[in-house]
């Protein structure tokens, strides 16, 4: 199938001969005029309204990009950090919790313990992994709640993200799925979190970006979603151990506090692959690695 192309600021012409001139007729002889006095100087004429100036074409907006490698991301043209974040000023006021009996890994497992709690139910595997997902994440930085819970609009990990290209830290909102099909559809669903999150989080719309932690590396389909959003969303891969394999996020990220973060792999004492955090293609340290929490 070929495929159609188009120029711009071009026109195409005929070039057959023109209507009003017709080869071969003579003009009729038309009597002299009479004799009139000609003016000495040509008639001054009326002075002409400045055009006004051509509006400049709007430039089309940037296709959003995904941090797809492990390499540093370098911006060309940074923009000029605020001398104020949004976030300035506004308290972090965390919803109630959704449970008195646990609030870690540790204090669920012990209740599930104590009640008896089916470990193949879905509560159990959902609530192991968001706890999971909050215990490993705050080795990359991240400082996370539960919450959930009913009219959460998907919304399971609450809390912050303190990076070095951002003067205060950044707020985010993550929605974990252990067991649902990845696809595209959790994308659209991630939308509604901007939506539904607390006041604390919805109103620093210049410093909040929400991610999806699912327990598979992101399909295209998710990337794709990730770079066609008009929101500032990531992905990140995270196993129900505790490994993060895959961090991405697109281009609508990086204005918002990530300007110069990227990704890069090490290798740990026993070989095994481990995603860091760069800036300035430098690696960040957080705290403890999975490893020594063993």
């Amino acid at each position: 199938m070929s495929r159609q192309r188009f120029c711009t600021g071009q026109s195409l012409r005929g070039t057959g001969p023109d209507d009003s001139t017709h080869s071969g007729a003579k003009s009729p002889t038309l009597p002299p005029p009479a004799s009139v006095a000609l003016p000495t100087q040509p008639p001054a004429r009326p002075p002409l309204a400045p055009s006004p100036a051509p509006s400049p074409a709007p430039s089309p907006a940037p296709s959003p990009a995904l941090q797809t490698e492990p390499s540093p991301i370098e911006s060309e043209t940074p923009p000029a950090p605020a001398a104020q974040p949004e976030s300035a000023g506004l308290p972090l006021i965390y919803p109630g919790g959704i449970s008195t009996n646990h609030h870690d890994l540790a204090s669920f497992l012990e209740y599930a313990e104590r009640t008896g709690l089916d470990k193949s139910s879905t509560v159990f595997v959902g609530t192991h992994y968001e706890y999971t997902v909050a215990a490993t994440l705050a080795n990359h930085g991240f400082n996370l709640r539960r919450i959930g819970g009913a009219h959460d609009y998907g919304i399971d990990l609450l809390g912050t993200w303190t990076v070095p290209s951002s003067v205060e830290p950044l707020r985010v909102l993550i929605q974990c799925k252990a067991t649902q099909k990845s696809g595209p559809h959790l994308i659209r669903e991630l939308e509604g979190a901007f939506v539904g999150a607390p006041a604390s989080w919805r109103r620093a719309v210049g410093t909040t970006l929400a991610f999806l932690v699912t327990d598979k590396p992101a399909t295209k389909g998710i990337r794709q979603a990730l770079g066609q959003t008009l929101w500032p969303m990531g992905s990140i891969s995270c196993s129900r151990e505790g490994h993060v394999y895959q961090m991405l996020w697109n281009e609508l990220c990086v204005p918002r506090g990530l300007v110069h973060m990227g990704i890069a792999t090490r290798y740990d004492d026993k070989g095994e692959q481990q995603l860091v955090l760069t800036h300035h293609g430098k690696q960040l340290y957080y705290g403890p690695t999975r490893e020594s929490n063993a």
